[in-house]
């Protein structure tokens, strides 16, 4: 019964984030494919990163990458045009403040922001996208951890090369975190993603990418406001 129970939240992506995730993860392997994962489900071949999408807001090309039933982003969003968005002034930041990052690991996003940036036909991942994603890697005999990292930038904790694999194209780079104002920390050696989550609670959560685990991260507010900020990666609407 609690198993079940334990299920049913996976699938509803209300999971509490303290659990250890290789638990959750373990479930969700057991769980006679919750998410209906099938790779006959499409056409195109595993992994597929023939395919990019333009963005018609500011005509930045992003590589694409189709897995299962899901179609993401290969790389990192940065859109910055403050003119046709203005909630991006005090709510999108680049690595150090340097330009420069944004273009090599896309922006980094406010969790207020993060749900109203990806362009129309895309949307901010889910809980249970990202579990879909996961679960594919495994059933597709892939190893999430490293798979999902892409194959050069990534150093350990001691500055020692450790790159990911990249098995599907997804390529996660190290882009590091904001964790407050002007505050950053942890390029080349992690990686943070937001997801669909509300924003006002008194804690917030990431996934978390490094060389040593995959993880989700769960944060208190300090101050009343959220001052991290992490990437995000869009995903295709369901057609």
């Amino acid at each position: 019964m609690v198993q079940q129970e334990k299920l049913q939240k996976i699938k509803d992506g209300q999971f509490p984030f303290y659990e250890d995730i290789t638990d959750i993860f373990s479930l969700v392997l057991l769980s006679e494919n919750i998410f209906e994962i099938d790779d006959t489900t499409t056409t195109l071949p595993v992994g597929d990163t023939s395919d990019s999408f333009t963005d018609p807001r500011d005509g930045k090309t992003y590589k694409t990458v189709t897995m299962g039933k899901q179609t993401w982003m290969a790389e990192n969003l940065d859109y910055r045009d403050s003119v046709a968005k203005p909630e991006l002034e005090g709510n999108r930041w680049c690595y150090d403040n340097e330009a420069e990052q944004c273009d090599a690991y896309g922006s980094f996003y406010s969790c207020e922001l993060s749900s109203q940036v990806c362009p129309a036909g895309w949307h901010l991942p889910s809980i249970s996208d990202w579990f879909e994603l996961y679960n594919f890697i495994v059933l597709m005999g892939g190893d999430p951890q490293s798979g999902l990292r892409a194959k050069d930038g990534w150093l350990d904790y001691s500055d020692n090369v450790n790159n990911g694999t990249d098995v599907l194209g997804f390529t996660a780079l190290p882009g590091g975190i904001m964790y407050g104002a002007n505050s950053y920390g942890n390029a080349t050696q992690e990686a943070w993603f937001w997801y669909v989550q509300d924003c006002s609670l008194n804690e917030y959560e990431a996934l978390y990418l490094s060389s040593e685990e995959t993880n989700f991260v769960s944060s208190s507010v300090s101050g009343g406001k959220i001052t991290d900020a992490y990437n995000v990666r869009c995903i295709k609407d369901a057609e």
